[in-house]
């Protein structure tokens, strides 16, 4: 597990951030830096049931749970991933009553985990997402956010590889959708790190970037770098 604090300020909001299935924490390690940046303290945890021979999205879930009032005790969390650590990150703001927010970077479901789970999700949620390709299961959580009424953005160009950090050539490899477009990564950083600002209470104005109708939201829509 690698832990990230913001620079000269205790913690005040703190943010669980899942790799996905056969990942590790070095793929997402750069969304902790990233986050903390801007004063949030980030958990980066390796998933212990994220194998081929060792699967359980659920236990992942639970997991993450337990990190957060293990290490950020009296903060309530926002738990985050990407692919299947998005799944995993579903179960656990589903499972957590005190949760802050579930943000989910391309997640992808798996054995209809998400259909049974997304019922029980209280806290604020929202979706970033690829291009459909086999790498994201043809975006299989879409219509499981959708029927729950959680928001869903796409952003334009993007394959399931955009949503790590660092970026890894070898995923993009496999997985790439079409030409890269160099707004691709900032579009994600600016409207991830809103959705967190915001939903932990850390910065209320990043809402700007969530609400049609305000510059942010609204930029990012007419320039074509996202869809609702």
């Amino acid at each position: 597990m690698i832990r990230f604090d913001p620079d000269g300020s205790p913690p005040s909001a703190v943010v669980v951030v899942a790799h996905g299935f056969s990942g590790s924490p070095g793929q997402v390690v750069g969304w902790g830096e990233h986050w903390a940046s801007w004063g949030l303290t980030v958990l980066v945890p390796d998933l212990c049931h994220s194998l081929p021979w060792n699967v359980d999205h659920e236990q992942n879930g639970l997991d993450m749970v337990a990190l957060a009032a293990e290490l950020a005790p009296g903060l309530p969390p926002a738990y985050a991933g990407h692919s299947a650590g998005g799944l995993a990150a579903l179960v656990a703001a589903a499972t957590d009553a005190g949760a802050a927010a579930h943000l989910g970077l391309d997640a992808v479901d798996a054995f209809g985990i998400a259909g049974r789970t997304i019922g029980d999700l209280a806290a604020p949620a929202a979706q970033l997402y690829a291009e459909p390709s086999a790498c994201n299961a043809s975006n299989n959580m879409l219509a499981i956010y959708d029927a729950a009424g959680v928001p869903t953005v796409r952003v334009v160009g993007s394959d399931h590889c955009d949503w790590l950090r660092p970026a890894d050539p070898s995923c993009a490899l496999v997985c790439a959708t079409g030409p890269r477009d160099p707004q691709i990564a900032p579009t994600i950083d600016r409207m991830s790190t809103a959705f967190l600002l915001w939903r932990t209470g850390l910065d209320v104005s990043a809402a700007t970037w969530w609400t049609p109708g305000e510059a942010g939201w609204d930029d990012l829509v007419a320039s074509g770098a996202i869809v609702p």
